[in-house]
């Protein structure tokens, strides 16, 4: 495993079940769990910079910043941050509706039942995301987003809108 992506309190990979240890449960749960201590999200991005690195889990977890081999506490950061954006208190509870999310998502595509997040709001969340993604390729610059035409004014950031399908 890449260097940066060893967390404070990591154990020892080979002392982690292998495979065939697992049960039948463990293995086709599509129940994302919460992390351990000094371990990977199943789901989450980790952001690499000069002055240390940022965790975000997906969801039921909140982010977490190591810098020097060791977290930092960052809740006060963010309730300072939730205070002057008026963002208050969360309206949801993630530790009892996390696990249902997928579930929720199938039953939603059978036209069963509906998501607790809808589809209209997922869209424009995950195009969001992405172009975030995409403008990291480009520090200091200033891109320009047509989201009628689903483009950007630059034609370089453009090349990384569309990629090759892979085969299954």
């Amino acid at each position: 495993m890449h260097e940066d992506l060893v967390l404070p309190g990591a154990k020892n990979t080979a002392a982690k079940k292998s495979n065939k240890e697992e049960s039948m449960a463990d293995k086709i749960s599509l129940d994302a769990k919460v992390a351990g201590e000094g371990e990977l999200p199943e789901q989450g991005a980790m952001f690499v910079g000069e002055k240390g690195r940022l965790l975000l889990p997906h969801f039921m977890q909140l982010p977490k910043k190591i810098v020097r081999g060791k977290y930092v506490d960052i809740s006060k950061e963010i309730a300072k941050l939730s205070e002057k954006h008026n963002l208050g208190e969360p309206i949801r509870n993630y530790e009892s509706e996390g696990p249902k999310h997928y579930h929720q998502f199938v039953d939603a595509c059978l036209g069963k039942a509906q998501t607790t997040a809808p589809f209209e709001y997922g869209a424009r969340l995950t195009e969001t995301i992405l172009l975030g993604t995409i403008a990291g390729r480009f520090p200091g610059e200033t891109l320009h987003w047509d989201a009628q035409a689903a483009k950007f004014k630059e034609e370089k950031a453009n090349a990384y809108l569309s990629g090759n399908d892979r085969d299954f």
